[in-house]
């Protein structure tokens, strides 16, 4: 039980004015919203600044008319092509039996 709470003080620590930062505004949140037009106006050096701390959320845009299904997954790649996937997790030992990958 100790461990679960040591792993939410971990995440509290990360908190804005006591909330998760998916939850505020601004340049604090993990969330940089834009329109489509302003998106479109901006450079790639700007994009991959933005993409450096924030997720990239752009509203206003047309209703894409690829469907989610095997088909629409189809225009974007063979549906049997490896692909590779980068990221970062963060893993807790857990009573040094188990890990917990977020």
């Amino acid at each position: 039980m100790n461990s679960i709470h040591s792993v939410m003080r971990h995440l509290e620590e990360d908190y804005v004015e006591g909330k998760p930062r998916h939850t505020v505004e601004g340049v604090k949140s993990v969330f940089h919203v834009l329109t489509q037009e302003a998106y479109d106006e901006k450079s790639v050096r700007d994009i991959q600044e933005i993409l450096r701390t924030q997720h990239i959320v752009i509203i206003g845009r047309q209703k894409s008319r690829t469907k989610f299904d095997a088909n629409g997954m189809r225009t974007l790649t063979r549906l049997n092509e490896p692909v590779s996937i980068q990221g970062a997790s963060l893993a807790f030992h857990l009573a040094g039996l188990l890990w917990l990958t977020l």
